[in-house]
């Protein structure tokens, strides 16, 4: 039997997916951070492993498999052009980004702006890039400010009802940045943290947008 949605959820939230599935989306999407390049990567193109990103795509959007693929090559592409440091194609990745938010606002016919989404995505991986080199902790408000502008526009709900949501996600983060620069140890408890808190993100983010 399949697992009802949550009524009370704004139509363009719709494809936050069911609330019974959280444990599942926070498996799969910790599976993928700790599939980045440095721990499983394919020797031919350098992208990160696709079966965690296949399982997310399919799990959070709900898309057919030809939508699904296309949206997976939009993000693993997006991801590669925004890689290199300090000589990333930011445009470029922004513009796939917008491809991105393109499909899922055709798919549930949000009321969001994909150019705009995109340009606040982009936002906030550039505040995240400049705190990954510059004094620990020194841009944690930047960061929770520009993930909550993002969250807010994409979601529809008031952006300091998704502040909680922003600051559980800048804590994974900072989790996974430490997991990385400490040799990306799949026996790290950096792993748990990682997932703990970005439980706390979805589980905000769930409620934020449920009474909006």
């Amino acid at each position: 039997m399949k697992t009802a949605r949550i009524r009370l959820l704004p139509p363009h939230a719709r494809w936050l997916g069911p609330a019974p599935a959280l444990g599942r989306l926070i498996r799969v999407s910790s599976r993928g951070w700790s599939a980045t390049p440095g721990s499983r990567i394919t020797a031919a193109s350098g992208w990160p492993c696709c079966d965690w990103a296949i399982s997310l795509a399919r799990h959070i959007f709900g898309l057919s498999w030809p939508a699904t693929i296309r949206c997976l090559w939009l993000v693993l592409r997006t991801t590669q052009l925004w890689a290199p440091f300090p000589n990333n194609n930011a445009d470029r990745a922004r513009r796939l980004t917008e491809r991105f938010y393109t499909l899922v606002k055709e798919r549930y016919a949000e009321p969001f702006d994909p150019a705009i989404a995109a340009t606040l995505e982009l936002a906030w991986w550039r505040v995240h890039r400049e705190s990954q080199h510059s004094a620990p902790g020194s841009n944690e408000v930047a960061l929770v400010d520009a993930l909550a502008r993002l969250y807010s526009h994409v979601y529809g709900a008031p952006e300091p009802s998704l502040r909680r949501a922003a600051e559980q996600r800048v804590v994974a983060l900072r989790h996974s940045d430490r997991w990385v620069g400490e040799g990306r140890h799949l026996g790290s408890a950096l792993i748990d943290e990682e997932r703990a808190a970005r439980a706390g993100s979805y589980i905000a983010l769930l409620a934020a947008v449920h009474v909006s």
